[in-house]
């Protein structure tokens, strides 16, 4: 397995050489990288009874909305490392899901 782009990445064969190690991109979409915890940790079916579970959540969610906007929407995200950003499209499937349709970020939102 390669080593995401992340700040860790040069110490990957390092680490490896020491133990069993597993790199995970976790700027994928969330159900990406639970499933690779899963798999690392060997908790699949927990892991696939919570995206049921989990999926499920999004549909009752998505039969009680109405006026959904048809226009795409923008997403805020706080974290407190850095404060407010523009949510990713390819990190909310949950919007996807709820049928909203995540306009792109504007550019100058780094």
């Amino acid at each position: 397995m390669h080593p995401p782009e992340d700040s860790t990445k040069d110490d990957y064969d390092s680490l490896a050489r020491i133990a069993p190690t597993v790199a995970i991109n976790y700027n994928s979409e969330l159900q990406t990288v639970s499933g690779r915890v899963a798999e690392a940790t060997g908790t699949q079916t927990k892991a696939d009874e919570l995206f049921k579970s989990f999926d499920s959540k999004i549909s009752e969610l998505k039969a009680g909305m109405t006026d959904v906007p048809t226009d795409q929407v923008q997403a805020i995200v706080y974290t407190p490392s850095k404060g407010l950003s523009f949510a990713k499209q390819r990190s909310r499937r949950d919007l996807l899901g709820a049928g909203l349709q995540l306009a792109e970020a504007p550019a100058s939102s780094g």
